[in-house]
Parts: structure tokens; C-alpha cells; sequence
């Protein structure tokens, strides 16, 4: 054990005051640090050696050694985090610091010890060269950054980092623009397509990118596959594309980050080991990923302009998100700092908003029969709900309530199970199903209290996010959220054709999305698709079986030192624009 350890334990269990003297007799300290007198009194040699600790020995019957810390709080936790460079020193830190009441003393140890980690700007290499390294904590695990299975915002948000896709969507022209692909031709029925791909496009582990890498990636793509006759590779750099029917939408759909090109035949790596250690073409490459952190590195060889930052390790805190916050930070605030409900850092930094991220929504499980056939209790649950209270009530990160899934807010006629409230209690016991975030949870709890005022008991299971889609299998009720991407066109593709919403739904209704889609498909102006896409919504919720519960948003707390911020359609930084001033 460091000595720094020892002091801290001292320090935590005997400390009154700045030059204060306190009683510290041989057998106290020998108690507090777990070991022999004589090991005791080599210790407290040692931190007076250090100049940490002034002993006064007491002499004579009923004279007691008496002790003076010098060592502030604040040094001794700037001493501890500079020792530390593993996830087990910070565990034992915050175990510290809880066991010997020291967090009881001063809460802001903890933000002090991440400081640490997470506020280096450079690093040096060699002798005066240094590197831009942002470390970031993050407060959960990633479940794949393989872009067919990244369904979170989180790890979309990584893997746009990491790949690209074939064309890129502009949010403010609302346009279609080049990526891996700088040239596309369309016959006039949108039933064959030819993308040109950009010459010299280099992967990760240094393979050039050809157009077998896009046939193999169009053919990995789940809401494609209904309307996919064939793909192949005309010549190296030229991808031909011959669809069964029309998809006017496809270039906009390629924009969507779980559209992005692959490695053909994912490198030769299993599809477990690629979706924990990635290769693609994007601005940063996947160096390190484990259960303590993800390291990325700038791609040198990426074929737009360089990202200015050379490294970014995320650490996962899995633990410790309740010490991660802005109403915590000291005068010097952490270079970035995601995910902060505090409403203003009262200027010891900067603080962004991204709004109208995703939806919140539930979904009943219309698999189920006695689900399926009981349209009173899927119209009686539903009309229990008050948007507006329930964003008014449980707050960040919770926007506006939401009618909808389309930004636009589009009322369509249908019925409002808002308009039908319950006339009687229903003696019913239901199994609610979502992912364990804490802003689930709260929605959950919520939720129930008002069911059972009615006579509805929900029982409540927040299952980590890998088991999620499995268990949603066996709910009676789900609580999910919209994917997000730039494009709303690609968002809504992705909510009704893939994913949570449409594997709860039964036959009949996915045959009546799969004529809608297709109705969508086949128009070649943008708003008319919209407007086609708005039917699918208009169905499931005339038929109850989804209900929209309320728009998210996001904030990040900044260093003023690291420029280039502002939040993504992921609620997160893009990484590729960010430096250090």
C-alpha cells in the first residue's frame, strides 16, 4: 500500500481542522491502518519524514502523542491521482474516500482526482513534439461499435468516427452529399443505381478501399434487403446497384451512420471481435477497447482533412456518475464533460444544448395474443398518460412532450388514446421491459404509480442493453427510443423497418408497414416521402400499439480551452472538429 494511502486513512479518520493537534496514540493508528503497532509507528515515521505530519510525543503518565496534518486535503488527493494510472487505483480511491468519511468532509474529491485524468490538453513524446490527447468519462459500457448493431446514440455517435458512409447528409440544406462515393447516376424508375467511389480511400489496417468492401456492406443492410435484386462490382471503384422497385430514398438512407462501409468480410475478424475492435476509413481508428476504456487514434492516412486532436481514451465510470457533475466543478473545468443536467456552469465554462434528439416511446408487445386482442387495455394504458406532466415532473433529459415522431410535430387524423379516459379500474398485471439508464428507470416508475392508481400493476425489468432485445420478447409493455441520425428521412426508415419496434409487431400490421414503405419508396421528392412515412405512424397509433412519450436533448459541459463544440444528432461532440486552445 503507498503512503499516500496511509495518510489519507489518517487523515480521514483523525483530521479536526487546519493545525489542529489531535490525539493519535500508536494503537489508534495501528486500528485504522489494519496493521501491528509496529508497523503503525514505521508509517507515521515515514509521513513526518515526508513533512506530511508533526508529531508531538507525549512523555510521562497520562501524556498522549498528539498529531498536526500538514498535508492539505487538495495536495494529498493531487499526490494520490498522480500514483494512479489504472481503473483499480480509482476504485480504491473512491472506496477510500467513502469507507474514512473523507467524501463526508469535502464532496469534491472525487471531481479533483478526474481532473486528473481527464484534464491533460498535451502530452509529450519527444523532447519538445507534443500530442493533443482528450480523455473523456463515460459512464457506461459499449455494447458493439459494429455499425449494423449500434443502435444507441452513444455508440452511433462512435462509430461515425470510425467509418464512413457512402454519401453524407448536410442538416442544413437538407441534402444528399459526397462521402466515400463522390458520384452517383439513378435511372429514372430509382430501381438501378451506380456510385463512384473516391480513388486511394484508406481502411484502418492500411487496405485500400475498393468496391467489393460496399457490396459486401449494401448487403449487410436490413431495410435494403426487401428491395435488393443485386449488387456487384462493376470495376474496382464503381458499385451497381439493381433494386426489385423503386427506392428514391436510397441515397438518403445510405447517409444513416448504420449504413457505413465495412471491410469486406469484416477484415477476416469474427463478427464478436469487430464489434469490439472495429476497422473502417473514418478520422479515428479503434487502438485499445476493453472494459476500462476505449482508446482511439487520428487516422493519418484519412482521406479528408486530418482531425486536430491526435488521441481521445474514454473511460468508463460505471460507477461514478453521480461525482461527474457541473455543479461540482471546480474554478478549471474538465476539457468536456457529456451528459450534465446542471442548467449553467456560472461561468467556469461553456455549456451546449442539443435538442430534439430522439423520442422516448412505448410499445406494446402485439406478438402476445392476449395483448394483441385486448384493444381496451392497450387504449386504457396509454390514455393514463400525461406527456406533459411527465416531462414537467421528471425534467432533464426530457425536452417536450411528443405527439409524434416527426420534428415537425404533424397531427394526422387518427385517434388520440388521450381523447378515451379510463372510466373504471382494470385488475390487470403487466411486465414492463426497458434498458437500464437511469432516465428509463424514472420513466418506469412513473409510469407505474399511475397505472396502479387504476388498478394496473406493473411489474418493472431494466435489463442491461444487450439483453434488451431479447427480453422485450417476453413484455407485455416496452419502453424504448428512436434511433437517431442527421437525416429524419433515414431516422424514421430505421424506426419502422428495423430494430425494437418492428420485431414486437405482429404479422398483419408489418404487412401493412411493409405497402407503406413501399408507397414511400417510390416518390422522388423528399416531403412527399415524409408525408407517405407518416401513414406508418398513423397506424400504430390509431391502433395503439405505440405511443410517443416526449422528445429528448442534451447537454455538455467544455473547457473554454477546448474549442471547436457543439453536439451532433447524437447528442455528443463531433470529435473530428474539436482542439485545444
Amino acid at each position: 500500500m503507498k503512503l499516500i494511502d496511509h495518510y489519507l486513512r489518517l487523515f480521514g479518520t483523525f483530521y479536526e481542522g487546519e493545525e489542529t493537534q489531535v490525539k493519535l496514540t500508536r494503537e489508534a493508528a495501528a486500528e485504522t491502518l489494519g496493521c501491528s503497532e509496529r508497523n503503525a509507528i514505521h508509517v507515521l515515521n515515514n509521513l513526518e519524514e515526508e513533512g506530511w505530519m508533526k508529531r508531538t510525543k507525549g512523555r510521562g503518565r497520562g501524556n498522549v502523542t498528539r498529531a498536526t496534518f500538514m498535508l492539505s486535503l487538495e495536495d494529498a488527493v493531487d499526490i494520490y491521482a498522480e500514483e494512479s494510472d489504472s481503473h483499480k487505483d480509482l476504485q480504491r480511491f473512491a472506496s477510500l474516500t467513502r469507507e474514512y468519511g473523507i467524501l463526508e468532509k469535502d464532496t469534491s474529491v472525487m471531481e479533483q482526482f478526474f481532473r486528473h485524468w481527464f484534464g491533460t490538453a498535451g502530452v509529450s513524446i519527444s523532447g519538445n513534439e507534443t500530442e493533443d490527447h482528450l480523455h473523456i468519462p463515460y459512464f457506461r459500457r459499449f455494447y458493439s461499435l459494429d455499425p449494423a448493431e449500434a443502435l444507441r446514440q452513444s455508440e452511433r455517435h462512435f462509430t461515425v468516427h470510425i467509418f464512413n458512409t457512402l454519401f453524407d447528409w448536410e442538416p442544413r440544406t437538407r441534402r444528399v452529399v459526397p462521402g466515400l462515393a463522390h458520384h452517383m447516376e439513378a435511372d429514372p424508375d430509382g430501381q438501378e443505381w451506380t456510385f463512384y467511389l473516391r480513388k486511394d480511400v484508406c481502411f484502418h489496417n492500411g487496405r485500400i478501399l475498393t468496391a467489393e468492401d460496399v457490396v459486401f456492406s449494401l448487403h449487410r443492410l436490413e431495410w435494403l434487403d426487401p428491395f435488393l435484386e443485386s449488387a456487384e462490382a462493376s470495376d474496382n471503384l464503381k458499385v451497381t446497384v439493381k433494386l426489385h422497385e423503386p427506392l428514391f430514398a436510397l441515397p438518403v438512407l445510405l447517409t444513416s451512420a448504420t449504413s457505413a462501409v465495412v471491410p469486406a468480410h469484416l477484415a477476416g475478424m469474427s463478427e464478436e471481435d469487430f464489434a469490439i475492435r472495429p476497422v473502417g476509413t473514418g478520422p479515428f481508428a479503434v487502438r485499445n477497447h476493453d472494459g476500462e476504456h476505449l482508446e482511439l487514434a487520428a487516422h493519418k492516412r484519412y482521406f479528408r482533412e486530418r482531425p486536430h486532436l491526435d488521441r481521445i481514451t474514454v473511460h468508463f465510470l460505471t460507477s461514478y456518475e453521480a461525482f461527474m457533475n457541473t455543479e461540482q466543478i471546480g474554478n478549471e473545468p474538465l476539457p468536456y464533460l457529456p451528459f450534465q443536467p446542471a442548467e449553467s456552469t456560472d461561468g467556469r465554462g461553456g455549456l451546449t444544448v442539443k435538442r430534439g434528439l430522439s423520442v422516448k416511446y412505448l410499445i406494446w408487445n402485439m406478438k402476445k395474443d392476449a395483448v394483441r386482442n385486448n384493444d381496451e387495455l392497450r387504449k386504457k394504458v396509454f390514455s393514463l398518460v400525461d406527456r406533459d406532466s411527465l416531462v414537467a415532473d421528471l425534467g432533464y433529459p426530457r425536452e417536450r412532450p411528443a405527439p409524434s415522431f416527426f420534428k415537425t410535430g404533424r397531427m394526422a387524423d387518427r385517434l388520440d388514446p388521450e381523447d378515451s379516459p379510463p372510466e373504471q379500474e382494470m385488475t390487470q398485471h403487466l411486465v414492463l421491459v426497458t434498458y437500464d439508464l437511469p432516465p428509463n428507470r424514472e420513466d418506469a416508475d412513473y409510469l407505474t404509480q399511475i397505472c396502479r392508481s387504476f388498478g394496473i400493476e406493473v411489474h418493472v425489468r431494466a435489463v442491461p442493453y444487450e439483453r434488451f432485445s431479447e427480453e422485450a420478447q417476453k413484455a407485455d409493455l416496452i419502453l424504448a427510443e428512436s434511433p437517431s441520425d442527421e437525416a429524419e428521412e433515414a431516422v424514421l426508415w430505421g424506426l419502422f423497418s428495423a430494430g425494437i419496434l418492428p420485431n414486437l409487431l405482429d404479422e398483419d400490421t408489418l404487412s401493412r408497414i411493409s405497402v407503406r414503405l413501399k408507397d414511400a419508396a417510390v416518390r422522388p421528392e423528399l416531403p412527399e416521402r415524409i408525408g407517405r412515412l407518416g401513414r406508418i405512424e398513423d397506424l400504430l397509433i390509431t391502433d395503439a400499439a405505440v405511443l410517443p412519450l416526449y422528445w429528448t436533448y442534451q447537454k455538455a459541459a467544455f473547457s473554454e480551452r477546448l474549442k471547436g463544440v457543439r453536439l451532433n444528432a447524437f447528442g455528443l461532440v463531433p470529435f473530428d472538429e474539436l482542439f485545444f486552445r
